[in-house]
């Protein structure tokens, strides 16, 4: 039809091997879970601030100079908001390896309250690491060959109700819940300070 003024968008899709993984199976020094960094805002501020330090710290894959220290790191066998000691003003970031079973295209999806990411190495596979006043979906695909990947999550918390869930969707696999069995991290790098969620 006739030329409009609107802009386009378009997504190509090329067929590909997938991202390789470093390990096509957990090897010796590799074990069951994840790391964690915890921040905590202490600042006393009206709840309609937006200047959030703990927040900005998990909005890149890896720490930057002059983020906002950890409050407590430690280990942990999935995602989890238990070793947290507030329930406002907190972030986290996870970090270690995602083993998917099989080579395929897979979708993250996080339920969260308030924001969060996902980074398999280098590749953001989705960011909303915002304020939302309710649990929100936030999703993305990446193409994966079996075996294990680095992954990174992150999570932020200003106000309210809280949440934070990963579901997977893949080759041959429905949506659901990423298993725990499916996070490793490097023994060596275990707990540096902070009791370990076990």
């Amino acid at each position: 039809g006739a030329a409009t003024a609107a802009p386009e968008g378009r997504v190509d899709y090329v067929k590909g091997p997938g991202r390789a993984p470093v390990m096509t199976a957990p090897g010796r020094g590799i074990v069951r879970g994840l790391e964690y960094e915890y921040r905590a805002d202490t600042t006393r501020e009206p709840a309609f601030r937006m200047n959030w330090p703990v927040r900005w710290a998990v909005e890149h894959p890896a720490p930057l100079p002059d983020d906002v220290k950890p409050k407590k790191t430690g280990t942990t066998l999935d995602i989890s908001l238990a070793p947290r000691d507030t329930n406002e003003n907190f972030s986290f970031r996870w970090t270690g390896y995602i083993r998917v079973p099989r080579t395929g295209v897979y979708t993250f999806t996080a339920l969260s309250d308030d924001g969060s990411a996902m980074w398999i190495g280098d590749r953001n596979v989705f960011w909303s690491v915002g304020q939302s006043p309710k649990t929100t979906e936030s999703s993305g695909q990446i193409a994966l060959q079996a075996g294990l990947h680095p992954v990174t999550i992150t999570f932020f918390q200003a106000y309210g109700p809280m949440a934070m869930e990963l579901d997977v969707e893949g080759p041959g696999i429905g949506r659901q819940r990423v298993p725990s069995s499916w996070f490793y991290r490097q023994a060596a790098r275990a707990s540096t300070s902070g009791p370990a969620n076990r």
